[in-house]
């Protein structure tokens, strides 16, 4: 899994706003970059951590035990056919549909609280 700083680089203003909302952080800044460096910089309290993981399911536990116990790194196919995927959706269907409020699966729980993201890593066997 990319360090907290590179998982939250591609996510615009509106997803940024609700990882905040899930911290119980409200954002104070309005452009993408300050709003990234304040939510970053909030996400490292141990205090906030400890309160988004205890308010988690059992089965959001066992993935992320799952994800530590593997080092970081594991590869989509083999996450998402354990804990089920991310759909797929632009900001404007997100901000309509609000796939946050009722995700359809613990990976996309996950991500919505910004403990999940996707990125390629080169491994024996290429990305």
């Amino acid at each position: 899994m990319p360090d907290l700083s590179h998982s939250l680089l591609k996510q615009d203003i509106g997803h940024l706003r609700i990882i905040a909302e899930f911290w119980g952080l409200e954002l104070e800044s309005v452009d993408v970059d300050s709003a990234r460096e304040e939510l970053s910089a909030s996400l490292l309290d141990f205090e906030l951590l400890n309160e988004l993981m205890d308010s988690l399911s059992p089965q959001a536990d066992l993935a992320i035990t799952d994800l530590v116990n593997s080092g970081g790194k594991i590869t989509w196919q083999a996450f998402t056919r354990k804990y089920g995927d991310i759909r797929e959706m632009g900001a404007g269907k997100r901000d309509r549909e609000r796939p946050h409020l009722k995700p359809s699966s613990t990976s996309e729980m996950l991500f919505y609280r910004g403990i999940l993201a996707r990125a390629f890593f080169e491994t024996d066997k290429g990305s």
